[in-house]
């Protein structure tokens, strides 16, 4: 039992049975279900009932779950159909066609109602339509969408503001216990998509905001070219997938499409009826028509979580799916030694044999005090380009467009983790890529203030990287190959739950408590973690290869955006290479283009004439990677690019800077 008191003060009791108490079946006997008909299962004050069971479905055999976005996660948009409809009224009552209001609105209202869940678009486009149909001259679809979210700007502008600002909790804008079932679903090892009508820029930010942007696989919303997305689309690419059948999908949402879409393709489906924004009680209206396009189940919210997880998996709560992605992952298993033996005609090294010391008796080269605090000066940077690089930065925030930092270990080492901690916080950045040993001196750093050690000095007794504690992060990363997880994010989510004493100066941590990602990009045999006994190279290949993947997919949304490399001479160019091309070959399939963005890259090198050609191959500095990959190849097609030379401890501050002002 649920106590809940809304905003206007009006006490709501909430059961979470799902089930009528023996006591009331007499009572409710006229309300009993017949075949082909649905009734509450029950009542309580004016709470609607929290399960109605429409027709009983099992998703036992799931392994997809797809969602819809407004209204069935966000309440940020609450209000949109308050704006849309009187637009279009007010659109087709000037025409003169002599209909009342009201009936305008009811034309308005179903076609609205019809398409709530494709791009916003579509809607315009019926508009258009009937507009012609009354003799008027249609405007440009396009010009009707910029008219109703500009209306729609004054009524959510201060939501998405004060949720920049994190001047407000993001669960205030969330459907009540939306969260804790999209942990419990992640938790089962669903593939999990977010689906939407909004312009998918928009979509990716106001997930952000949320932090439910990190639960889902996939978020897919309006592209400039319309006809090149839908859910319908989304279904029939998820139904491709091999092994992947219609009976394997789950959807939630408030709309007519989702609902309809998951139905068709043999899915289970979940009616959210929110009666926004308080969503305590159903939605008539919206219920009506969720039945009548085949929900399964009506809920009002996701308060009762667990009574949900029980009546859509039964009893079961072990096992787990099989995420979409397993095939890349066969052979991941986790029993050392090595697994499956070894087969191979040669010797491998006996790793029982090694001796592991604890940190505390090693000396670390860098202390706390190295680690610059935001308002303590750094050394001086100036460049006349820099603050063309912050305002693009700003510029592609504002667009939702992608904002990646790609750094090798040594910008860690540099003592700015405050300022890219901030940068985060105030989305500045919206994804980290680092190499294997950038995660290893974040968690040491969090562990124990300290890192980096003498290589001269350790080398000579057999005892460089082999230290006890640090050995943890190879469990953290077998953890993360089980369930699913990318490495960077479970290395997060693992020292963000830690009590270690230095965790705020965490980038990993920071960056999961925001929703940012940061992908970790190892090459096996790198790093100290692989001396380990207990280091598992085929769960940190699984881990690791998710983090390409979710790298590659943010990359999917640099057209507009901004790709930073700070001293990374092998990893931040091969990898941006590979992802980009995966980027631009989807994006051409789906008639869009990955051209004009801007890329920027801080190190130390010297550069010999003009950075933005290329040099030929007899010059040495044909060489070096960020030259020719970055600052020239990959923006031929109508990028910029920027080249600054400077230490790290100073560059990275300057920018940070000028993003401030």
């Amino acid at each position: 039992m649920l106590l809940i008191i809304s905003p206007q003060r009006k006490v709501y009791i909430v059961s979470c049975q799902v089930r009528l108490p023996r006591v009331f079946e007499r009572a409710a006997g006229a309300t009993r279900r017949q075949p082909g008909r649905s009734a509450p299962l029950c009542q309580n004050g004016d709470l609607n009932s929290t399960i109605e069971i429409i027709r009983p479905a099992s998703a036992a055999q799931t392994r997809v779950v797809l969602f819809d976005f407004d209204g069935s996660l966000s309440l940020i948009r609450t209000g949109w159909f308050q704006v849309m409809v009187p637009m279009m009224v007010e659109t087709l009552a000037g025409l003169g066609s002599g209909e009342s209001e009201a009936e305008l609105r009811g034309v308005v209202e179903d076609f609205i109602w019809r398409l709530t869940g494709q791009d916003t678009i579509y809607q315009m486009i019926a508009l258009a339509t009937e507009v012609q149909r009354r003799g008027g001259a249609a405007l440009d679809p396009l010009a009707y969408k910029k008219r109703y979210l500009e209306r729609l700007w004054s009524v959510i502008g201060e939501r998405v503001e004060a949720l920049r600002r994190g001047a407000c909790s993001p669960d205030r804008y969330l459907v009540p216990g939306a969260r804790a079932l999209l942990e419990a679903l992640r938790e089962r090892g669903f593939t999990m998509y977010l689906a939407s009508g909004t312009d998918e820029a928009d979509l990716r930010e106001e997930a952000g905001l949320l932090n439910i942007a990190r639960y889902f696989d996939g978020i897919h919303g309006a592209l400039d070219d319309y006809t090149s997305f839908s859910k319908r689309i989304l279904v029939q690419r998820i139904l491709s997938a091999p092994g992947v059948g219609g009976e394997q999908l789950l959807g939630f949402g408030d709309g007519y499409v989702e609902i309809e879409e998951v139905k068709q393709a043999g899915g289970v489906t979940v009616g959210v009826a929110t009666h926004e924004p308080e969503c305590l009680v159903v939605d008539e209206w919206k219920r009506q028509r969720l039945i009548g396009v085949g929900a399964d189940y009506i809920i009002p919210n996701y308060v009762c979580g667990d009574e949900l997880m029980e009546t859509l998996f039964g009893g079961e709560r072990a096992g787990h799916a099989r995420p979409l992605q397993d095939s890349l992952f066969v052979g991941a298993g986790h029993a050392l030694p090595l697994h499956g033996g070894n087969r191979s005609r040669y010797e491998i090294f006996d790793r029982s044999r090694l001796e592991l010391k604890p940190l505390a008796e090693r000396v670390n080269d860098l202390q706390l005090d190295r680690w610059l605090a935001l308002d303590e000066p750094a050394p001086p940077f100036e460049h006349p380009d820099l603050a063309t690089v912050a305002a693009r930065l700003k510029r592609a925030r504002e667009r939702g467009a992608a904002r990646i930092l790609m750094m090798g270990a040594h910008v860690l080492r540099a003592g700015v983790n405050r300022h890219i901690i901030d940068m985060l916080e105030r989305g500045w950045i919206g994804h980290v890529a680092v190499n294997g040993a950038g995660a290893i001196h974040d968690y040491e750093l969090a562990r124990i203030g300290g890192t980096t050690e003498s290589v001269d000095r350790y080398i000579r007794t057999g005892e460089f990287g082999l230290w006890r504690e640090t050995g943890e992060l190879n469990d953290w990363i077998r953890e993360a190959a089980e369930r699913g997880l990318g490495l960077g994010e479970n290395l997060g989510r693992r020292i963000g739950l830690s009590g270690y004493a230095h965790r705020d100066l965490s980038i990993f941590a920071a960056a999961y408590r925001v929703g940012a990602p940061v992908t970790v990009h190892v090459g096996i045999g790198y790093d100290i973690l692989h001396e380990h006994p207990n280091c598992d190279g085929a769960a940190l290949g699984a881990a690791s290869y998710r983090d390409f993947l979710i790298f590659a997919r943010a990359v999917e949304s640099l057209e507009g955006g901004v790709l930073l490399n700070f001293g990374s001479a092998v990893m931040g160019p091969e990898v941006y290479l590979k992802a980009l091309a995966m980027a631009r070959n989807a994006a051409r399939r789906d008639g869009r283009a990955i051209s004009r963005f801007t890329t920027a890259v801080f190190d130390l090198a010297p550069i010999q004439g003009d950075f933005r050609k290329e040099p030929p191959k007899t010059d040495a500095g044909y060489y070096f990677r960020p030259h020719k990959t970055i600052l020239v190849r990959t923006v031929a097609d109508g990028g910029e690019s920027f080249y600054f030379r400077g230490e790290h401890r100073a560059t990275l501050p300057a920018l940070w800077r000028l993003l401030e002002l």
